[in-house]
């Protein structure tokens, strides 16, 4: 019987499975075509704990003209939504330090009460039972009543990843956080007493908060609050500014071969980690993240002797070195490092007086060169490996690159036949 079998595993099983997931890919293809936003904030949702699967399909969104706005008490659900053809809203939920209960009382009480027509109104309806105004519906005690878990660290969490952003500038919501917290435990008394009244209305005009004049939060702190609380960077990328020149010296993320020999990576740290060898050495482990992705990238000791100065959280960076896949987590061994200045083309490193200065090449780049050629142009440096270093010159601007190459007679003729 065995025997009668065992022939049909070498096509049927296969067969089976690869029509299974060829409707499945076409379904899945047709989806996308057809309702790219919904497909795109469907997919986010499904995947709302990995936050760098989040930070691929936003960069995605991007590419396919799709905005990714950052939450709103006034506008998200739970999960991202839809807000219309070219825009999806995060949800409630993917908001770190914010409790479900919290989420689904805000939730509750615009479906009943309509949108929070100010801070004070926000405040005011998180600790009580209170409509927005007279004459609206009154919120059904236990259904849209008080978030009894909304507190400070839910008030920080709100703030700092833009959910507050329609009723007040963060920095300044953050720098009240007292006053806040304590104009919303003033409220909870007064609106159980108007709830217990038979017709709930009083004479006394709105309460009104008072917030202390500050300094509107920088870009780079913003961004850190979305980081932090999000998981990624949504009204902005630190290396927005430096995306082009990024694409053009750098392979990105998402697409780094696996067990390369040398490629150059490029983006901004965003963790540190140091420990110590078995022989007392200090190595690194650090997370690289560009517009596409995350990796962890691995510097020696003697690398990181080297370039130590160069590793700061926040820094853009250039790192050659390989990949690996040794354990099943593909990661980014560290050779050399380069800073990549915000203004300026040309990357710096750390001195080194002992080191001599490579020989180099200067290659100029026709006026309406692409990015494609840039692209075919790195792909020829990557494969061939030396110690000779590159230099561009573009529109009579010297730029240095971090490639180090074997300028032999092959290349050459490639490079020629490249740039015409």
């Amino acid at each position: 019987m065995w025997q009668l079998i065992e022939p049909f595993a070498a096509y049927g099983f296969n067969k089976a499975h690869a029509a299974s997931y060829a409707i499945v890919a076409y379904q899945t293809a047709y989806m996308k075509a057809n309702f790219p936003t919904e497909f795109m904030a469907a997919v986010m949702t499904a995947e709302a704990g990995d936050a760098a699967t989040i930070a691929s399909a936003v960069e995605e969104c991007r590419l396919m003209g799709i905005e990714v706005l950052p939450p709103d008490v006034n506008e998200s659900l739970s999960n991202f939504t839809v807000i219309d053809d070219k825009h999806i809203r995060f949800g409630l939920n993917a908001i770190k330090n914010l409790g479900s209960d919290v989420v689904a009382a805000i939730i509750a009480q615009r479906k009943t009460g309509g949108k929070f027509a100010s801070l004070e109104d926000f405040l005011i309806r998180q600790q009580t039972n209170l409509p927005p105004s007279p004459g609206q519906v009154r919120l059904p005690a236990g259904k849209a009543g008080r978030a009894g878990n909304f507190n400070k660290k839910s008030w920080e969490a709100l703030a700092k990843s833009g959910a507050l952003d329609g009723l007040g500038e963060r920095n300044q919501l953050l720098a009240n956080t007292e006053s806040v917290m304590d104009f919303a435990r003033s409220q909870t008394k007064a609106g159980l007493e108007k709830q217990a009244s038979l017709f709930g209305e009083s004479s006394a005009l709105p309460a009104k908060l008072k917030l202390r004049e500050v300094e509107p939060a920088a870009k780079k702190d913003r961004l850190g609050w979305e980081k932090e609380l999000l998981g990624l960077y949504v009204t902005a990328h630190p290396l927005d500014e430096v995306r082009d020149k990024l694409s053009k010296l750098a392979t990105s993320i998402k697409q780094m071969p696996l067990n390369s020999s040398s490629i150059t990576i490029g983006g901004i740290i965003n963790k540190i980690q140091k420990i110590l060898t078995k022989k007392g050495e200090q190595m690194i482990f650090l997370e690289l993240e560009d517009s596409t992705g995350m990796v962890e990238v691995i510097v020696f000791p003697s690398v990181l002797q080297k370039y130590g100065p160069l590793i700061e959280e926040s820094k853009i960076v250039l790192i050659v070195g390989k990949t690996s896949d040794k354990d099943g987590v593909p990661k980014f061994l560290a050779d050399e490092i380069k800073e990549l200045g915000q203004s300026t083309l040309p990357l710096t490193s750390p001195p080194s007086p002992t080191t001599p200065t490579p020989p180099t090449v200067t290659i100029k780049i026709p006026t309406e060169a692409n990015d494609e050629l840039f692209h075919e142009l790195k792909k020829l440096f990557e494969s061939s490996p030396g110690t000779m270093a590159v230099s561009l010159l573009i529109a009579d601007q010297k730029v240095t690159t971090p490639f180090r190459i074997n300028l032999s007679e092959d290349l050459k003729t490639k490079i020629k036949q490249l740039l015409g």
